[in-house]
């Protein structure tokens, strides 16, 4: 009897145990439709997250990383800058461009192309999760040589 009322408690904690909130994602999806190599580094948050510290993209890649939370779907997608809040880009290593999530001051960065933030990105939903989708181009290219720092070799 013993051994009955163990193994009756052993499965009552599974039970209780997987009737918790399950997994959801941020899935992100960075394509290159530049005609530059754009190499990315990545400052983030928590350092729990399957993505990548650095990232390399060709003229025609798609790279695809993810970010997972316990809980809820959420019913609204979280801001990017909840897993990082800054990323430095590079085009050709020549011209870096720094994104930021946040001023000195905490406020949000308000400009219409940055990785750091949700307002630059495609954002859909899936039964799992949000997949956030940030596209470069040529024209983030020209923005880095005009307002990003010339790269020096030393």
């Amino acid at each position: 009897m013993k051994s009955y009322i163990k193994v009756l408690v052993v499965a009552m904690s599974l039970f209780v145990s997987s009737c918790g909130d399950p997994e959801h994602n941020m899935n992100f999806r960075y394509i290159n439709e530049s005609s530059h190599t754009i190499d990315i580094e990545f400052s983030f948050n928590y350092h729990s997250f399957q993505l990548y510290d650095n990232l390399t993209l060709l003229p025609g890649d798609t790279v695809v990383g993810y970010a997972s939370f316990m809980g809820k779907n959420p019913k609204t997608p979280y801001n990017v800058s909840t897993v990082y809040n800054r990323a430095d880009v590079c085009y050709d290593g020549q011209y870096v461009i720094s994104h930021h999530a946040y001023k000195e001051d905490q406020s949000f960065v308000d400009i219409d192309r940055n990785i750091c933030l949700s307002n630059s990105h495609k954002i859909t939903r899936s039964d799992h999760g949000y997949t956030y989708t940030y596209t470069f181009t040529d024209a983030d290219y020209e923005y880095a040589v005009e307002h990003g720092q010339r790269v020096t070799e030393e």
